[in-house]
């Protein structure tokens, strides 16, 4: 596998496993009234793309010269193979097995895209052109994929590029390495997406000449020495295939006479906590206009399960969570003030400090850096609050080269909201150093779930 493909797929895990804590949309879509597919080996062929995670199987494909998306029916035994594949020891004929039972599946729905690719002569015709013709065109970068003899620098993770356009606009282009012959070094290929999708430019150079080029200025001049190919959905279509990560299911009244079980319960918004006596499990479930309470009973068997998953014994804790998850319910409905999620666009452009004067709580972070060095997942910073004295705040850096987070969870009444910010880890860091912290301005505001003072104010516990 060529390492964009490689970098590909780990994208799409990387965001199916936040995907994963949000009901699928695709399930629900019947297939477009006059698809011309309707299982998935239906939609398959030589020319067609398909980008999957254990909770989706999504496939772009051309029929009769016009764009397709088709989204395959996913269920239990298809996630059990893919989540198993890397476990198995044939990995390739358990990967064909997935795949011809994959093939096999209904499609939930199939669209004729309204967005198509760029035609193949107009592709043609940006062979000895320049990258400021692709920029005056509209493209933006994906990433950047040169060749070394070096076997040392091919090691898969990427250097990130800033130039800057005439105009002043810097760009962030991760640049991957391949290992090849030292004799067949040259060229440049730059994955750049406009709209929807991506496509693929070649350029004479070297990763040194690219870096010369980027810092003389003259990189936009850099000549494009073949036609564009299309490669298919960008990267931030890839990354959006599972649905919104953010996204939280509100219990609906038809719902909750459906739930029948804790882990019915729990793929709606809520919080789960224990009884101060142990007896119950509670969740509190936030509806489309109340609250619901579902309760279930603790066993003999589950404390049983408990004591071993406590004491280490192997293996304990997935059959207390699977006994656990699989224990029936009570659902009611709770008559308490059911306060509405505010319009969290009016929260973009504001800065921390306004948010705290409204009544904010910083409760935790996160945020990118690409100094692998930098990684803590149980860091602990100093942050100013409302008063402007120090409090404690945990979270995490992680690391990433490729894409750029800063991220602040805040809390508000019984809801909490995750605010992102510009910049990286490192960013954060000078905030904090010079003082700026509060100053740092909201990028976007995307509601996170229930805060922990709602069961508090509800008089749950």
């Amino acid at each position: 596998m060529k390492k964009p493909a490689a970098i590909l797929l780990c994208l799409v895990l990387v965001f199916a496993a936040f995907a994963a804590l949000a009901e699928s949309p695709l399930a629900e879509s019947p297939p477009a009234e006059g698809s011309p597919f309707t299982t998935a080996g239906d939609a398959v062929t030589d020319q067609s793309m398909v980008y999957s995670s254990a909770d989706y199987y999504v496939i772009l494909t051309e029929e009769n010269g016009d764009w397709w998306r088709a989204d395959v029916q996913t269920d239990d035994r298809y996630r059990e193979m893919y989540s198993t594949i890397m476990d198995a020891e044939n990995i390739g004929a358990a990967y064909d097995e997935m795949i011809a039972y994959v093939h096999t599946l209904p499609l939930a729905s199939a669209e004729k895209l309204g967005e198509q690719p760029l035609s193949k002569d107009t592709l043609n015709s940006y062979a000895g052109k320049k990258m400021k013709d692709l920029l005056a065109d509209g493209f933006g970068f994906d990433w950047s994929e040169g060749f070394t003899g070096d076997e040392s620098k091919a090691g898969g993770s990427a250097e990130i590029l800033r130039p800057a356009d005439a105009g002043g606009t810097v760009y962030r282009i991760p640049l991957y390495l391949v290992y090849t012959d030292p004799e067949c070094t040259d060229g440049i290929l730059f994955y750049m997406n406009r709209g929807i999708y991506s496509y693929q430019f070649s350029f004479g150079g070297t990763e040194e000449t690219l870096k010369e080029a980027i810092e003389n200025g003259t990189w936009e001049e850099m000549e494009i020495t073949g036609p564009g190919l299309f490669t298919g959905f960008s990267s931030e279509t890839v990354q959006n295939l599972g649905g919104d990560p953010n996204a939280r299911l509100f219990l609906t009244r038809e719902e909750a006479g459906a739930i029948r079980t804790v882990r019915d319960a729990q793929k709606y918004d809520s919080i789960g906590f224990y009884t101060d006596n142990g007896d119950e499990y509670r969740i509190l479930i936030n509806g489309m206009d109340c609250f619901w309470l579902a309760t279930a009973k603790l066993d003999d068997r589950y404390r049983a399960l408990a004591r071993a998953a406590y004491g280490g014994n192997d293996g304990a804790s997935d059959e207390l969570w699977d006994y656990e998850a699989s224990l029936p319910v009570t659902v009611e409905a709770l008559e308490n003030e059911h306060p509405p999620i505010p319009d969290l666009s009016a929260y973009a452009g504001k800065n921390i400090r306004e948010l705290q004067a409204e009544g904010f709580r910083i409760y935790w972070f996160y945020a990118t850096t690409a100094d692998p060095a930098k990684e803590e997942y149980n860091k602990t910073l100093r942050m100013p609050d409302a008063d402007g004295k120090e409090t404690y705040v945990n979270g995490y850096f992680s690391y990433n080269d490729y894409n750029e987070y800063c991220t602040i969870d805040m809390e508000l009444g019984m809801y909490q909201y995750t605010f992102s910010f510009e910049g990286t880890a490192e960013t954060l860091e000078a905030a904090l150093r010079d003082g700026t912290f509060p100053e740092l301005t909201v990028r976007e505001a995307a509601y996170s779930g229930m805060s922990s003072e709602a069961t508090t104010a509800l008089m749950l516990r």
